[in-house]
């Protein structure tokens, strides 16, 4: 078999799907970049009936959602899903992954009550802009 070389074979950029939204964990400024049509399709495949086990699908899931922040933003977000204390987990990400993808593909949920929400009491205040292009954000102590 010939060696695959991505450069010689790729016609296009793996499509942005969106466009970067900043929101706030608790009182944490954070922006969601928008995943590429790959990233989005290994996502949806983690729960598709061909997923190995719900381990793979959890594991899929924080990958997915860790590989939309960067820098500050992705360390701070790990940070917290690392400390035992904190309320902010699995449950959280799963919510707040539902309200970037519906913002992102334009398709909300089927009825409002169907709608992720995130009580205090389970974690982030989720309040969303979408941000045009990237900018100088300030960084909460």
């Amino acid at each position: 078999m010939e060696p695959f070389i991505t450069a010689a074979e790729a016609d296009d950029e793996d499509e942005v799907v969106g466009k970067p939204i900043t929101f706030f964990i608790d009182q944490e400024e954070v922006t969601a970049l928008p995943p590429t049509t790959s990233q989005m399709a290994l996502f949806m495949a983690a729960f598709a009936d061909s997923a190995p086990n719900d381990e793979v699908a959890v594991m899929d899931t924080i990958n997915f959602f860790m590989s939309l922040f960067e820098d500050d933003d992705a360390t701070y977000i790990k940070r917290r899903l690392l400390d035992r204390k904190d309320k902010f987990g699995l449950k959280a990400v799963t919510k707040l992954i539902l309200a970037l993808v519906e913002e992102w593909s334009g398709r909300p949920m089927s009825s409002p009550q169907d709608s992720p929400t995130l009580p205090a009491s389970d974690g982030p205040r989720l309040t969303a802009t979408t941000r045009g292009k990237a900018g100088a954000r300030v960084r909460s102590a």
